[in-house]
């Protein structure tokens, strides 16, 4: 397995084929990535120009964050014989951990909005149906879920956010938002019930413009999507067959033979 660096849009050849990383997705779609739940993650969709097979494959390797755990989901294209996995810096690169982001409280009121950098966030209305993974429900809880509509307006992006706020056992907690592709980190930080204002704490990731990440590459590997079958000759099958005939042929002649001695009358001397 070969730890190749890349830009997005680079070609580089291994061998005689071509690999070539396309773009980036905050929305994975990888099967694998579908089946479990994460807090975040991305996927690289790439070209493989094959050479021997003068064909060109696309693919999509994913990596998830869940907590602290990392897991990788590799792509596997069978009729090209070849894996390709994402490494560990690519999140360390694109996603800014906890303790080095820079939150700026925003105040809104329902309806109003506030311009954030190049974002403008409105506070459009909550719902008190809180659903997380995060979150256990406790009697007594307050939670509610406040619903922001997010505009980039350089991009014309438009996006729903719904971080939460929740008070458990009289000690308040946020449960945060996070937008992937924007790199916008959201958190429900205080509600100020006499002039019906809520606030808000927002951050950014820290996102070079232009970056390289790390993929694992192996070759020539063998195919995992057939499935083996396999048959035995059993000499004695005959005799198997042969013996289960002879067991069904007395079974009958022994159901004939009480038929027969049943309807005969007994005669009486």
């Amino acid at each position: 397995m070969k730890h190749i660096r890349f830009r997005l849009g680079d070609s580089i050849k291994i061998e005689n084929d071509i690999l070539i990383p396309k773009s980036i997705s905050f929305r994975p779609k990888h099967q694998e990535y579908q089946k479990h739940e994460h807090d975040t993650g991305l996927s690289v969709l790439f070209d493989w120009v094959s050479a021997s097979k003068d064909s060109t494959y696309s693919g999509e390797t994913s990596v998830g964050l869940d907590g602290a755990l990392l897991y990788k989901y590799p792509e596997s294209l069978e009729d090209a014989g070849l894996r390709v996995r994402l490494e560990d810096d690519i999140m360390t690169t694109l996603f800014t951990g906890e303790e080095k982001l820079t939150y700026e409280d925003v105040t809104l009121k329902i309806g109003n909005s506030v311009m954030v950098g190049e974002y403008k966030i409105a506070l459009a209305g909550f719902d008190k149906n809180v659903s997380h993974r995060h979150y256990t429900p406790k009697e007594g809880d307050i939670a509610i879920s406040a619903q922001l509509e997010i505009v980039n307006t350089q991009t014309n992006n438009k996006i729903t956010a719904n971080p939460i706020y929740i008070i458990q056992d009289n000690m308040p907690m946020s449960l945060k938002e996070y937008v992937g592709a924007e790199g916008l980190h959201l958190r429900f930080s205080n509600i100020d019930p006499q002039k019906e204002e809520f606030t808000f704490k927002i951050a950014r990731d820290k996102r070079p413009e232009s970056f390289t990440f790390s993929m694992a590459v192996a070759k020539n590997v063998p195919r995992s999507d057939y499935v083996i079958l396999e048959a035995k000759v059993f000499p004695a099958i005959n005799l198997f067959w042969g013996g289960t005939i002879l067991m069904m042929l007395g079974l009958l002649i022994s159901w004939f033979h009480k038929k027969f001695r049943k309807n005969t009358p007994s005669v009486i001397s």
